[in-house]
């Protein structure tokens, strides 16, 4: 068999693809395929969109009966053999609250802490550009195509989770969605405070960037984005409208399309096993326990009384 036609397959993502689906399967997440959508095109009719994988973990939290699923959106993009991703660094960028996934807290009955795992599941570095580069080539399309294609599926999923789960949804935990960017090439952050000079007078990369397994590609929606989110939260609230679950607000899902996370092929195992651990450890409370622990000492301490007094 030819070269070329083994390069040719190799091009296609399909082998990609197949060795990200049996990792995330070897780590318990079940596979649903693709995850298909509809957008709208430039020229404003609907076309179907996909996300190469959609897989779902169940966990067990001894904290709570309630099922913990994982929904890891991944998008796999093939690079050459000489290709590197390079990341440019965004100073002084690390979010107080989760990037690697979204969990939408009023969506169930019950609410998800911070444990103490968290720093193991978020990336290392924040970036808000990466390029795909070679000897003979720099290109930022084929990084950027796989973001949008997760950050536009990210409100169709929670849609399609609502929809399943809308007559249990109040004994069930909040919708958790992980979107990541996996890719067989190796990854790279430019070193903070590198300047154009010191490129010039590099002789590798080596001196002026870093080997990354993971990042965290932050970037705020634009107006479609928006318009998109709007129109979902809309849809989501109605199905919930004589339900006990709280209305979900069009920020919570206009935010959870900024990050994103990128990890390498390598690192993939490890950072699904390292999910699985955070979801199984987080404490998780459900919303009237939550309400009557946090909510009502703050209604106390705004009426002046002290934070151990109850109202008789």
């Amino acid at each position: 068999m030819s070269d070329n036609i083994l390069d040719k397959l190799l091009s296609s993502g399909l082998p990609l693809e197949q060795e990200i689906a049996e990792i995330a399967y070897g780590e318990g997440f079940l596979l649903n395929g693709e995850f298909s959508y509809l957008r709208k095109t430039e020229t404003g009719t609907d076309s179907e969109f996909s996300v190469d994988i959609h897989a779902e973990s169940s966990v067990k939290n001894p904290s709570t009966s309630a099922s913990v699923t994982i929904n890891a959106l991944m998008e796999c993009k093939y690079s050459s053999p000489g290709v590197e991703w390079i990341f440019s660094s965004l100073p002084d960028h690390a979010p107080g609250v989760i990037s690697a996934a979204s969990y939408f807290q009023w969506l169930g009955g019950h609410i998800i802490l911070r444990s103490d795992d968290f720093d193991r599941i978020e990336p290392e570095h924040y970036c808000s550009r990466g390029i795909s580069l070679s000897s003979k080539s720099s290109d930022t399309k084929q990084i950027r195509h796989g973001l949008q294609q997760l950050r536009h599926a990210i409100p169709h999923l929670l849609d399609k989770i609502t929809t399943i789960d809308i007559e249990i949804g109040e004994a069930y935990a909040p919708p958790i969605i992980a979107p990541m960017l996996i890719t067989n090439a190796p990854m790279r952050v430019l070193n903070p405070g590198v300047t154009i000079t010191d490129i010039k007078s590099a002789k590798t990369l080596d001196s002026i960037s870093s080997i990354a397994k993971m990042v965290c590609h932050y970037q705020p929606g634009g107006p479609e984005l928006l318009d998109t989110c709007i129109k979902m939260e809309d849809k989501i609230n109605k199905k919930y409208d004589h339900s006990l679950i709280e209305k979900i607000m069009p920020l919570d899902i206009f935010s959870s399309i900024e990050s994103i996370t990128i990890v390498s092929i390598e690192y993939l195992k490890t950072h699904l096993s390292n999910f699985n651990n955070f979801f199984s450890k987080s404490q998780i409370m459900s919303s009237l326990d939550y309400a009557h622990k946090f909510q009502k000492p703050l209604e106390n301490h705004k009426n002046g009384k002290p934070h151990h007094q109850e109202n008789n």
